[in-house]
């Protein structure tokens, strides 16, 4: 998933490099069903933290598209863009909620036009085949698949869950856990949410 810029009706080139794939390494401390595990943590982003759905009333200009859809380039959601890869190598300190399709939600305090709001970050974590050359360390994908500004709110953030016990679970460390699911190949599936 490495975006290719997006280019207004000026001809004004609006890159997107700063949401190509990365990697991250991180170490998870020891658990009661397990030691501490150095893992890799390989993050993507889809089109939905840049764009937004279209309206009927939205300049063919302003479209964005790929393969698998169609959407508005959003200049808000572009701009707030720009906080992700510091906000998922922040992610172990950060708390993180359930969500709706095996996605959970991570939310930060910010302010937009002096009014509090909150920047909403929905991911999905698969375990991954993927490796570095030589590494044999295990790797979880992770995959942001929406990211945006809504007005301040608790609804959605009634379950709390860590992120490192999320990762336990992905990895199937933790007992009494969902089976975990096989690697994946390549990107997590689309899940509809906007």
């Amino acid at each position: 998933m490495r975006w290719q810029p997006y280019v207004e009706a000026s001809g004004k080139a609006r890159p997107l490099n700063h949401l190509h794939p990365f990697r991250v390494r991180i170490t998870l401390p020891a658990s009661a069903t397990s030691g501490e595990i150095d893992l890799d943590l390989e993050v993507g982003f889809s089109m939905h933290t840049f764009t937004r759905g279209r309206c009927a009333t939205d300049a063919v200009a302003t479209i964005y598209t790929n393969a698998r859809e169609c959407r508005t380039f959003d200049d808000l959601r572009y701009t707030l863009s720009h906080r992700l890869p510091e906000v998922i190598k922040d992610l172990p300190s950060r708390k993180c909620y359930h969500a709706r399709n095996d996605n959970y939600l991570s939310v930060a305090d910010i302010t937009l036009q002096e009014a509090p709001c909150d920047y909403r970050r929905f991911f999905v974590l698969r375990r991954w085949s993927g490796k570095h050359a030589g590494s044999e360390r295990p790797c979880v994908r992770l995959i942001v698949q929406s990211a945006y500004a809504t007005p301040k709110s608790r609804k959605g953030r009634e379950k709390l869950i860590r992120f490192q016990v999320l990762l336990h679970r992905t990895l199937g460390l933790t007992k009494g856990s969902k089976k975990a699911k096989a690697p994946h190949e390549c990107g997590a599936p689309y899940t509809g949410i906007s």
